[in-house]
């Protein structure tokens, strides 16, 4: 018996010894030779899931007097992705500049130095501040670094080489050719790079190979915006027969490929390319994308790149007749999506299903006063959300008032609801100034004082960001979520026609 208790003494003391050896993650860093203003804050956007849909825990960090700041994660089991933001203050102004994204693992200690305007980077080569990391953990954190620094130059060079039409097929051919040796040298400096770093696992080393600097992904769009900007069809068709002669090097993945969101990505995007560029009428449905992901992928990779394509933001990007097959699919899906985050995505998108009560909540007008959809009974609505400084919510706005706006303005039993998702009174009376997201000829309401994380609206459907918009019938029922980045004016128009012939308002 003694021997059995210290057995479990030793167990125990074991557990806890264990347990107490972990530690936070800790991130801390010193601004060196810095010309310019110093940040405001440091801004951390984690993403605890590892992927693109799921809201970011975000942390401010303070920048003490010596030019230093220190930053301990939450404890963590596995690697998490994280973007390093600066947060510079002009005035009333606020601009936000990304320092890099990185993975944090547990036990990590990291030290970042930073310095001022110190390499290249993008397109156009802009300067950014240099990092140099140390610590426990770092060496993965300057890999990183390293080979974002050749990706900005090949970024740069094939965008300098392809960028607008050319005439004949012997140029094109030529930057083609071009095109694939810049890739494959590139991608073989990649591979070296990582192979050869040192003090960095072999599982890290395989999830920054996934998840950082796909440089076929990017030639194979260089190609595609070749294919868009031509406008002769022996010329398209060179393109073409080039794009299925070369196709985007899949690579076959394990499982550590779940914490790379870019990886899943990349991967959608390129079965989507290859479908569109050798379609007839240049459209790829929903159902047969659907289709091939089934048939393309299996295990834990299906079940990722199903989830992505019903809840990642650019899911449905490209696709047509989404309208009416999705809610067909989202039922076949749920026999896939059986993880515990596959079943929240599906619980998620129910909520979306044709027929649902929309869920009521109380916004505020622009005279101050209390709104809420019960005032809308009997009405047609177009629920559309905004935020200042988004490109899409703009360009929605931008189409739906050109395109569809004559048609529906007169018509009594339909609304125009436009929500602003902001912090303040003033950014939302300059959005609508602006005409740049909504116009005074709609019902404008917002979310505010609440704003995005703590309105019962956002909360209730998850919503972490403009655009967010729904079609809603008569008698307060989703009709359908509507993709910014991909609806069809005559589509939405017809729906919404063909919800305000319903003339009976059933309880």
């Amino acid at each position: 018996m003694k021997i059995f208790f210290k057995f479990i003494l030793l167990i125990f003391v074991c557990a806890f010894s264990g347990f107490a050896q972990q530690k936070n993650p800790v991130l801390s860093g010193c601004f060196k030779s810095y010309k310019k203003n110093l940040p405001a804050t440091i801004m951390l956007w984690t993403m605890p899931t590892n992927n693109l849909w799921d809201q970011t825990v975000d942390y401010k960090v303070t920048i003490d007097s010596n030019r230093s700041f220190h930053f301990e994660f939450p404890l963590i089991k596995r690697p998490m992705l994280y973007m390093l933001q600066v947060v510079q203050l002009s005035g009333t102004k606020k601009q936000v500049s990304s320092l890099g994204t990185f993975y944090v693992e547990p036990n990590d200690n990291i030290h970042v130095d930073i310095y001022d305007n110190q390499i290249k980077s993008g397109i156009f080569m802009t300067k950014k501040d240099s990092l140099v990391f140390t610590g426990a953990g770092s060496a993965k954190y300057n890999l990183i670094e390293n080979l974002n620094k050749d990706f900005a130059r090949y970024l740069q060079t094939i965008y300098l080489l392809i960028n607008k039409e050319d005439s004949t097929e012997a140029v094109i051919a030529t930057k083609f050719e071009k095109l694939s040796e810049l890739t494959r040298f590139y991608s073989n400096e990649k591979l070296s790079n990582i192979n050869g770093a040192k003090n960095v696992s072999q599982e890290m080393k395989k999830i920054i190979s996934y998840q950082f600097c796909d440089y076929e992904s990017l030639k194979e769009e260089r190609v595609m915006t070749f294919y868009s900007l031509a406008k002769k069809n022996n010329i398209k068709q060179f393109v073409r027969e080039y794009y299925n002669k070369n196709p985007y090097r899949v690579t076959k993945p394990d499982t550590v490929a779940l914490f790379c969101p870019n990886f899943f990505h990349f991967s959608a995007l390129s079965l989507k390319r290859k479908q569109l560029i050798n379609s007839e009428d240049k459209s790829l449905s929903l159902k047969n994308y659907y289709d091939l992901l089934k048939s393309s992928y299996s295990g834990q990779m299906k079940e990722r790149m199903i989830m992505q394509l019903f809840a990642g933001a650019y899911g449905l990007s490209g696709l047509s007749n989404v309208n009416t097959v999705y809610d067909s699919l989202l039922k076949d899906a749920s026999g896939i999506l059986v993880s515990k985050e596959g079943k929240d995505v599906i619980e998620k998108k129910l909520t979306f299903k044709r027929g649902s009560r929309l869920f009521d909540a109380d916004f505020i007008d622009l005279n101050g006063k209390t709104f809420n959809f019960s005032l809308l009974k009997g009405k047609v609505f177009l629920l559309d959300m905004w935020g200042i400084g988004c490109t899409v919510c703009a360009g929605f706005h931008h189409k739906f008032k050109n395109e569809l706006w004559t048609d529906l303005k007169d018509k009594k039993d339909f609304v125009m609801l436009s929500v602003f998702d902001g912090k303040t009174k003033e950014k939302w009376e300059q959005g609508v100034k602006s005409n740049k997201y909504t116009s005074m000829e709609y019902l404008n309401v917002s979310n505010l004082p609440l704003g995005s994380s703590l309105h019962p609206f956002m909360r209730h459907y998850n919503v972490i960001g403009a655009p967010f918009i729904l079609l809603v019938d008569k008698v307060g029922k989703i009709v359908t979520k509507i993709d910014a980045n991909n609806f069809k004016s005559k589509e939405l128009l017809t729906m919404i026609n063909d919800e305000l012939k319903k003339n009976e308002v059933s309880k």
